[in-house]
This record gives C-alpha cells, structure tokens and sequence, in this order.
C-alpha cells in the first residue's frame, strides 16, 4: 500500500506541516470524557501521525504521535523527549 493510499483509505487530514513532516490526524469511533466547564463531555478519540521523509532515501515514515499535539513542530518535538534542540538553528545548519 502506497502512502497516499493509506492517506486517503485511513481517512487521515493534514493538520499542519513544518519543514518536511505533515501532522495528520483522524477521529476514530471511540470517544473520551473531558471535564470541561463544570460537566463532562464526550469527544472523539483522535488519533495523530507525523508523516516524515527521510533525508537519505526520501521514503515517507508514518510516526504515532500524542493526538493533542497542536503543530508539526511540536509533535515533532513530542518524539525525542528528554531531547532539546534549536530546531531552527540546527536543521538549517545540518543541511
């Protein structure tokens, strides 16, 4: 199955990009309770994909990343914990 494919078959939505890496995500059918404003709601439980490429092969890698990441950047960050780095800095002098 080709990236695209699984894309599209999973029914996955970009949220953001950064850089190279797309932050996909999806609702699935189970739901969680959220207390919010003095009562619980139920919402969908998400699931979110950091979809990088690799810089050698150029294939495309899906990553499982926290769903409440907000931006690629961030889910990014999310995958090397304990991990800090000026990305800004160091990508644009790596490459």
């Amino acid at each position: 199955m080709g990236v695209e494919t699984f894309v599209r078959e999973a029914e996955l939505q970009q949220v953001d990009s950064y850089r190279e890496s797309s932050l996909l995500k999806v609702n699935t059918a189970e739901t969680r309770s959220l207390y919010n404003n003095g009562g619980w709601t139920e919402v969908p439980l998400a699931l979110a994909f950091l979809k990088v490429i690799c810089p050698s092969t150029r294939k495309a890698y899906f990553l499982r990343v926290d769903p409440d990441a907000e931006n690629a950047k961030q889910a990014l960050e999310s995958t090397l914990t304990g991990y800090t780095r000026d990305w800004e800095r160091d990508l644009v002098h790596e490459t």
